[in-house]
């Protein structure tokens, strides 16, 4: 029984993301064929939303609440668990782990999922949902 579950916040130690935030999709404590090693699929945030205010421009609030994604299967080690976890029940009906599983494979298809779970983060972030997620740890 590991604590590393899907829906778990976890926080990225290594590589190029290395203090990001992610959400666990899938875990495989055991690894499998490809992967001999324990691992699971992550999606994290790339680029934070940045602050806005109530006086700013339509295009403006739009711009800076984007929300740019990575998904990459990640080994046990380089991943710190948080106490934290998804407490929306609607987000993994949104988001499809056989998908990112299979798009880990193909490029464009991943590209793809990434801008469209991306809108659906973002909004999560307008409706103010997961907010902690959303917020740059400060280090």
């Amino acid at each position: 029984m590991s604590l590393l579950q899907a829906g778990r916040f976890v926080v990225m130690l290594q590589g190029r993301h290395a203090g990001k935030k992610a959400v666990v999709l899938a875990a495989y404590p055991e690894g499998t064929e490809d992967r001999k090693f324990p691992y699971a699929i992550v999606m994290g945030i790339e680029k934070y939303p940045k602050k806005v205010t109530k006086d700013m421009p339509t295009e403006v609030l739009v711009k800076k609440t984007q929300v740019k994604l990575f998904v990459k299967a990640v080994n046990f080690n380089h991943v710190m668990l948080t106490r934290h976890n998804v407490k929306d029940e609607d987000f993994f009906k949104k988001i499809s782990v056989e998908k990112v599983v299979s798009a880990l494979k193909d490029a464009p298809a991943k590209k793809a999922l990434l801008t469209e779970y991306a809108a659906v983060l973002r909004q999560k972030y307008l409706n103010n949902k997961m907010a902690w997620f959303f917020k740059p740890l400060q280090f």
